[in-house]
């Protein structure tokens, strides 16, 4: 019992040194009071909190619990000691000193080891096989052959370099991400969560199949501050999925439209699951860039599923929840209406005065302290125990982000260091046998099976370091690339075997995990389509002139909503299998000219004509039948 004292104690107090360590930086106190101090000192200290804070987890084995406290003050020391040490030890690295390189193999061994215990096994594997490779990837073929390089090089920079470990992935996730995180705590303890319930039961529960319509609302605006599609899951699906069972939706089908929703949610500005910072300096590109970019391709993934609910409902004649159930909309609004003021300070603050996104997010959380003082949408307003409480909670929630980036810096250094992305490119491309939907298609499984299991940050910086220089070599547009690899990489969540939100939202409706996941797939079926689409109309990134996103919309919404008719194999009345193959075949000449470039546009207008000629007479005919 004391000795759990003692863990909770030192994990709060690390929690208080993790976030006014950011919080300082953030704000610039340093600069301030003129004190030099590099950016990399901040994250060891950062890291070092989070690496600690894992081995002081609860533990009963009593020589476990000695190897975990052995562990933390080992942790303790290495990072104290980098964090002192570092603008000395980094002007000597490249003479390979003994206490660098002993200091970069603890740091290297306890990250993989927090990381394992915090986010599995997997992309530590992912982890050491590429740093195997550094090493003796120069003995392979030719083709797949890296550099030569010393076991204790290979160490240091992993261990110590700014462009591994300590490099912009861990740097994105201490002082950007954490801030949003920081702003969702406080949502959440000032109602955010109820409030964006009750306002998706409003806004939707008098329609056909309001219950499925309601989870899919509030998971857009759940997914704007979630950093994970599980959590997306468990925050909104313990409310969603029992009242979609109860209007009429199958086990598995409520699961499966929880599971494809809050995916979505990691998609959505203007946070997609905090990889939209990592997305713009990777590609040192405007943050608003990014977020204006992923607005159309996460519009259409919403608006496919919107249809494919409704169509459902229709055919299993479902009606909307009764009217006693629905909350008032304005009451909603008037009790609620700070809640929806952090959006707009943060993106008035970026839009209108250039604020770096993490300053705009704790401009944004301050007001919404302030208010939250006063009131809340639950009606008490905030104690000063609930404002530290979720200062400490904002330390716990930032651990798996945090431990992931510096894991995920091992990975970019290993590739830095091997020249394996460039070769991994040339081979992708040449597999494909220069053909682009080859390629893409290559991609977006190797994604998919790379991104089973891991969260969203883990997921993308994985995948733009690996894959998404093959599709940009081959001519794609880098931003559409790294939306391509974020969007597949996403989509392990629902895709079997592992599906983690499908998995996670069958157990909230008691229905089989593995036909949950296959359902999901029939589900979101349009998110495995609407990367192509924007690959092959870069217009639906805003790369491009309005007239080209005006057809690209258009295109993109016919193929949508014809692909959910013939998906759901319902419209109007239920549709046999040779009506919606034709279906399905006018969708393949629209895009035949996308991935064809020596196609005549003739194929595109054929395939327009013959999806309405279709829908018309599907439509006319029955409403002729019901007159």
């Amino acid at each position: 019992m004391l000795t759990q004292k003692i863990d909770v104690v030192l994990t709060r107090s690390f929690q208080g040194v993790l976030i006014s360590s950011i919080l300082a930086w953030t704000v610039n106190i340093p600069g301030a009071l003129n004190i030099p101090i590099f950016g990399e000192q901040f994250l060891a200290i950062a890291l070092g909190c989070c690496v600690t804070m894992v081995f002081l987890q609860p533990e009963r084995n009593v020589f476990l619990k000695a190897l975990n406290y052995t562990a933390a003050l080992a942790a303790i020391v290495t990072f104290v000691y980098v964090a002192v040490r570092y603008k000395y030890l980094i002007n000597d690295l490249a003479y390979l000193p003994l206490d660098g390189i002993i200091v970069s193999a603890l740091i290297i061994g306890l990250g993989l080891e927090a990381t394992r215990r915090v986010v599995g096994n997997f992309i530590c594997f992912v982890a050491i096989f590429f740093m195997i490779y550094a090493l003796f990837g120069h003995n392979l073929p030719d083709d797949f052959a890296s550099r030569p390089l010393l076991l204790t090089r290979l160490i240091v920079y992993l261990g110590m370099d700014s462009n591994a470990i300590f490099g912009r992935a861990l740097d994105i996730g201490v002082f950007v991400i954490v801030p949003f995180l920081l702003m969702g705590k406080f949502l959440t303890v000032c109602g955010g969560s109820a409030f964006f319930s009750d306002l998706s039961a409003a806004l939707m529960g008098n329609s056909r199949g309001g219950a499925a319509k309601i989870s899919l609302i509030g998971s857009v605006f759940f997914g704007s501050i979630s950093g994970s599609a599980v959590a997306n899951v468990a925050g909104t699906g313990i409310i969603t999925v029992p009242m979609m069972k109860k209007s009429g939706f199958p086990p598995k089908i409520a699961a499966a439209i929880e599971a494809v929703a809050s995916t979505g949610g990691q998609l959505m500005p203007p946070v997609m699951g905090a990889s939209a910072f990592l997305m713009a300096e990777f590609l040192e590109i405007a943050y608003a860039k990014v977020m204006f970019a992923a607005l159309a391709p996460a519009a259409l993934y919403y608006i496919a599923l919107f249809i494919y609910v409704d169509l459902k409902a229709r055919e299993l004649g479902l009606s909307a929840i009764p009217a006693d159930q629905i909350p008032d909309a304005k009451e909603v609004m008037a009790r609620g209406w700070f809640i929806p003021l952090p959006f707009v300070i943060f993106l008035g603050s970026i839009f209108a005065f250039n604020f770096q996104p993490q300053n705009a997010a704790l401009l944004a959380t301050s007001l919404l302290v302030i208010i939250g003082f006063t009131t809340s949408y639950g009606g008490d307003r905030i104690t000063l125990k609930q404002f530290f409480t979720a200062i400490l909670d904002t330390g716990s929630a930032a651990i798996e982000i945090i431990v992931i980036c510096a894991v995920a810096g091992l990975v970019i250094g290993s590739l830095n260091l091997s020249g394996l992305a460039f070769n991994l490119s040339q081979q992708l491309v040449s597999l494909s046998g220069d053909s682009l939907l080859g390629l893409l298609l290559m991609a977006a499984i190797v994604s998919i099976v790379l991104g089973m299991g891991m969260p969203t940050v883990g997921v993308y910086v994985l995948l733009s370091s690996l894959i998404a220089p093959a599709l940009i070599e081959a001519g794609v547009d880098p931003l559409g690339s790294h939306m391509f690899v974020l969007y597949f990489g996403m989509l392990s969540m629902i895709t079997p075997p592992v599906a983690l939100a499908s998995v996670v939202s069958a157990k909230l409706a008691g229905a089989d995990p593995w036909q949950t996941s296959w359902s999901s797939m029939h589900v979101g079926w349009v998110a495995y389509v609407v990367p192509f689409l924007f690959v092959g109309y870069p217009a639906l990134l805003m790369l491009g002139t309005p007239s080209e996103f005006l057809w690209a919309i258009f295109i993109s919404v016919s193929i949508i909503f014809t692909g959910s008719i013939a998906v759901s194999g319902f419209f109007m009345r239920k549709l046999n299998a040779p009506i919606r193959l034709i279906l399905m075949a006018s969708i393949c000449l629209i895009l035949t000219g996308i991935f064809f470039p020596g196609s005549s546009n003739f194929i595109e207008v054929l395939g327009l004509f013959l999806m309405s000629t279709i829908l018309a007479q599907l439509y006319f005919g029955a409403r002729k039948k019901s007159a």
